[in-house]
C-alpha cells in the first residue's frame, strides 16, 4: 500500500458525509453506515450547506445524489475538487441515470465510484465502505488530488518512452520505481537521493551502489540514441549529445516534474 503523506492514515471507521435531498434514504444509509462503525456526520440535503461543512469538517468519504438543491452532484465535484483540500475525501455518487458521460466526468472530476438506483441502503453502505478501503489502497495523493497508482506509474512509462529510454536496460525498472518515488514526494529536493537509492535497492533486491549504475548508464544511453525532439523539448536547449547528459539527480528532477505536470492536465 502506497503512502503519500505520512500523516494521511486509513481509517478502520471513517467519517461519512451523506448529500442526499431524500430525508428517508439519508436516514437508512446513515443507520447501516453506523451499525458499520462509520461515523456519520449530520446528513446534509443542499450542496451549498454541504460545501460549508467540506470547509470546516475533516470528511474521509462522502456520498452525494446527482440532483441536490443548489447545484448538482458534478458541479459540487467541481467545487470540492477546486478547494485543493490537504487530506480530500473519496467521493461516492449515486443516482438513477446510467449515462456513460456522467460517469466519465464524474471519474475526471475525481469521484471513486458512481452507484445505480435502485439500491438499497444495506448494499451501499457496506459497497460504500469497501470503494473507500479499496480506493485508498490503490491511490497516491499529489498536489491537493487523488490519482490512481495505475495511472500514476504509466504516466512515468509513457514520460520514459516519448523520450527514447532503452526499456530493455535494468536501469529503466529502476528509474520507474525511482520517478514513482520522487513524484510521491511532489517534487524533487536534494536530499532525496539519500534515501531514493536505498529504496530502489530495497525494491529491486539489489545494492544502492548497483541502483545508482544502472539509472547513469541508462540516462547516459537515452542521450546518445533517444528521441532528441522530445529530450530538447522537456529538458530545453541546454541538451545536446556533444554535451553530456544531466546526472541522476538532475534527470529524476525535471521528469518528476513533467510527469507532475502532465498528471495535472
Amino acid at each position: 500500500m502506497n503512502r503519500v503523506i505520512e500523516n494521511f492514515k486509513y481509517k478502520e471507521n471513517p467519517t461519512v458525509l451523506i448529500i442526499e435531498e431524500q430525508t428517508d434514504i439519508a436516514r437508512s444509509v446513515a443507520g447501516e453506515l453506523q451499525l458499520l462503525q462509520a461515523n456519520v456526520l449530520p446528513l446534509q440535503n443542499n450542496s451549498f450547506a454541504a460545501m460549508d461543512l467540506i470547509r470546516h469538517e475533516k470528511v474521509d468519504l462522502i456520498l452525494m445524489d446527482l440532483m441536490l438543491g443548489g447545484m448538482d452532484g458534478i458541479a459540487l465535484l467541481r467545487e470540492i475538487r477546486a478547494l485543493q483540500l490537504s487530506e480530500p475525501p473519496i467521493i461516492i455518487l449515486v443516482t438513477p441515470m446510467d449515462s456513460e458521460m456522467i460517469i466519465n466526468e464524474a471519474a475526471r472530476l475525481g469521484a471513486a465510484y458512481v452507484f445505480l438506483r435502485p439500491i438499497k441502503p444495506k448494499i451501499l453502505a457496506e459497497r460504500s465502505l469497501e470503494v473507500y478501503r479499496d480506493a485508498f489502497e490503490a491511490s497516491v495523493f499529489l498536489s491537493g488530488q487523488r490519482y490512481n497508482v495505475k495511472d500514476v506509474r504509466m504516466a512515468i512509462v509513457r514520460a520514459l518512452k516519448e523520450i527514447g529510454l532503452p526499456s530493455h536496460l535494468l536501469g529503466y525498472q529502476f528509474l520507474i520505481s525511482g520517478l514513482f518515488f520522487v513524484v510521491q514526494q511532489n517534487g524533487f529536493r536534494r536530499d532525496v537521493t539519500t534515501r531514493l537509492y536505498p529504496y530502489i535497492a530495497e525494491q529491486h533486491q539489489s545494492t544502492p551502489q548497483k541502483v545508482e549504475r544502472s539509472m547513469r548508464h541508462a540516462i547516459e544511453a537515452t542521450w546518445s540514441r533517444g528521441d532528441l525532439g522530445n529530450l530538447h523539448r522537456i529538458f530545453g536547449n541546454t541538451v545536446q549529445r556533444s554535451s553530456g547528459r544531466p546526472t541522476n539527480s538532475e534527470f529524476l528532477a525535471r521528469m518528476t516534474d513533467y510527469v507532475l505536470m502532465n498528471l495535472c492536465i
